[in-house]
């Protein structure tokens, strides 16, 4: 099955203690590659119903960022929470650059306080830089390509990651943990989980 989420990009800086920060809007979509499976496919287009009701969302400034789930009527339906778990996410993630640190809050209300974050993981930093670039909406992106090792039960898998980066936004984020690349993340490949760009604007 092949996951991907696609995003509507919304640059707003704003200054906070004279330290721009930024908005970013993402609009999930899921799709399968698999046509031969009824069932899976029945529950995909279920996802994309509630997915097309949702909204993430990333903010940071050029040293943390937050990514989370915007809270509306419909994300407690139930096509939306299909959607929601389709696409791995859990609870507001923070990402500390200085400290390559990820955490998780730990609050259904996730009120952001320090204490009620727990250190999950580090931020994704494993990267090759790849000669290949691409232009995404005029953007000019470059290839990066990782690994990443996870566990189901005590199975170890592999996922292959593949990211296309923007310098010409010289932030070092993107969804969940993944950054550390010389330029905003735009596209990202997680096994068969694709974050992909659908509209950039900024201010």
């Amino acid at each position: 099955m092949k996951k991907i989420i696609y995003f509507l990009l919304i640059f707003i800086p704003m200054y906070i203690n004279s330290q721009p920060f930024y908005s970013v809007e993402y609009e999930l979509k899921i799709d399968n590659d698999d046509e031969n499976n009824d069932l899976k496919n029945k529950y995909i287009n279920l996802a994309n119903e509630g997915a097309s009701k949702i909204t993430f969302i990333l903010e940071f400034n050029t040293s943390n960022s937050n990514f989370y789930l915007l809270d509306n009527l419909y994300v407690k339906e139930r096509n939306s929470k299909l959607a929601i778990a389709m696409s791995d996410y859990d609870n507001l993630i923070y990402n500390d650059l200085k400290e390559q640190k990820v955490l998780y809050n730990n609050r259904e209300e996730k009120i952001f306080k320090n204490e009620e974050f727990l250190i999950k993981d580090t931020m994704f930093s494993k990267w090759e830089l790849v000669n290949e670039s691409k232009l995404i909406q005029s953007y000019l992106c470059f290839k990066a390509i990782g690994k990443k090792e996870y566990y189901e039960g005590e199975k170890k898998f592999i996922k292959d990651i593949i990211a296309w980066y923007c310098p010409q936004f010289p932030y070092q984020f993107g969804p969940d943990s993944y950054g550390n690349l010389p330029g905003l993340i735009l596209e990202l490949s997680v096994g068969d989980v694709l974050f992909g760009k659908k509209k950039i604007s900024y201010t």
